[in-house]
C-alpha cells in the first residue's frame, strides 16, 4: 500500500493494509514515527519511493520483511490490543485524578 500524502494523520487505509499483511510505504512524516514505529517503509521523495517500490517488486525477501512488519503493526493495533491500551490509559487517569486525590483529602 503506497500513501505518499503530505498531510495524512492516521489513515484507516494504513490499518486495513496492515490487517491483510500488505507492505506499507508512506511519506516520511514526523507524525508516523511515534505511532507506526518500524511497521512500514518510508521515503521522503519520489526517488526514495521509486527505490523502495522497485525493491518490493524485485526482492522477495525485502517484500516479506515489509509484509511481516505490517503484520506486527496489525497485532499492535488490533481491536483487543487497542482496547487494552485505552483501558490501561483510563485506569491510570482515574488513579491519578481520583484515587490519589481522595487519599490526599483524607489525610
Amino acid at each position: 500500500m503506497f500513501l505518499p500524502s503530505y498531510a495524512e494523520l492516521f489513515a484507516m487505509t494504513i490499518l486495513e493494509s496492515m490487517a491483510v499483511g500488505r507492505a506499507v510505504l508512506l511519506r516520511d512524516l514526523p507524525i508516523y514515527n511515534n505511532i507506526l514505529f518500524d511497521y512500514y517503509q518510508k521515503a521522503s521523495d519520489n526517488d526514495g519511493f521509486e527505490k523502495i517500490l522497485r525493491r518490493l517488486k524485485d526482492e522477495p525477501s525485502f517484500r516479506k520483511l515489509s509484509e511481516d512488519a505490517a503484520r506486527r503493526g496489525n497485532l499492535f493495533y488490533n481491536k483487543a490490543s487497542v482496547g487494552t491500551m485505552w483501558k490501561d490509559f483510563y485506569n491510570k487517569i482515574y488513579e491519578q485524578n481520583y484515587v490519589l486525590n481522595d487519599c490526599e483529602g483524607r489525610a
